[in-house]
C-alpha cells in the first residue's frame, strides 16, 4: 500500500483496507464524522492558537475554529491583567468583583469571552482550535503528515459502524486511540496543571474580594 499523504492516498488507503470500492462515495460521510471525534477528543500542542490583540472592549467573539480556552489576557490604560475563568452564572461573574476594576475574572457565553467586570481593554484570546478538515483544496493538515495512522483508523472505525460492524469499529476505535495517545489526548499535563491553577487562583481572588478591607 502506498505511503498516506493527501486527502486522495487516505481514501485509496481506506478502501483498500476495506476492500469495497463500491463505497467509493460513502468515503465524503466518513471522513467529517472522524474528524469531528479528532476535536471531540485530542488536544495537542499544534492545536494552541492566539487571537490578535482585540479593540478596547470588554468582549470578543469566540473564533469561528474554537474548541476550548486555555487563557485569557486583557490589557488597558498601560495595565496588565490575567483573568482567571468563572462561570457565567457563578456569584464571581455576577457579584463578586470591584466594580470599575480591571478584569478579574473572564467569562465564555453565547459565542463571546466577556471580562468581568465589564472593563474595555485589548483582550488576547489562548485556545485549542479545530483541525482543519481535509479538502480537495487543502488536501492535508498538521495530523495526517504527522499521524497517518491516525486518520487511517478513525476513518476505517467510521466505515465499520457504517457497514454494521461493531467489532471492527471497536477494534479500529481502539487503535485510533492508540495513536491519538501520544498527541494528547484530551488535555495534556501542562493544561491540567494550567487548570488547577486557575481553579485556586479563582478562589484566592473570592477570598481576596469577601474580605473586609
Amino acid at each position: 500500500m502506498a505511503a498516506i499523504t493527501d486527502l486522495a492516498s487516505l481514501k485509496v488507503a481506506v478502501l483498500d483496507y476495506l476492500d469495497r470500492p463500491d463505497l467509493d462515495g460513502a468515503f465524503a460521510t466518513w471522513l467529517p464524522l472522524a474528524e469531528s471525534h479528532f476535536n471531540a477528543i485530542l488536544r495537542a500542542r499544534e492545536m494552541e492558537a492566539v487571537t490578535e490583540p482585540s479593540a478596547p472592549s470588554a468582549a470578543i467573539d469566540l473564533p469561528a475554529d474554537f474548541l476550548e480556552w486555555i487563557a485569557v489576557d486583557w490589557s488597558g490604560s498601560g495595565r496588565v491583567a490575567h483573568p482567571t475563568f468563572a462561570e457565567a452564572n457563578s456569584p464571581e461573574a455576577r457579584f463578586r468583583h470591584r466594580p470599575g476594576g480591571d478584569p478579574q475574572y473572564f467569562t465564555v457565553s453565547a459565542g463571546k469571552v466577556r471580562m468581568v467586570p465589564a472593563k474595555p481593554g485589548a483582550i488576547v484570546l489562548t485556545y485549542y482550535a479545530a483541525l482543519p478538515p481535509l479538502t480537495a483544496a487543502a488536501s492535508s493538515n498538521w495530523l495526517l503528515a504527522r499521524a497517518p495512522d491516525a486518520y487511517l483508523y478513525g476513518v476505517l472505525a467510521e466505515a465499520s459502524l457504517f457497514q454494521k460492524d461493531p467489532n471492527a469499529a471497536q477494534a479500529y476505535t481502539g487503535l485510533m486511540l492508540g495513536v491519538l495517545q501520544a498527541l494528547g489526548i484530551k488535555a495534556d499535563t501542562a493544561k491540567v496543571a494550567r487548570r488547577s491553577g486557575r481553579t485556586a487562583e479563582l478562589e484566592a481572588s473570592a477570598q481576596a474580594v469577601r474580605r473586609p478591607e
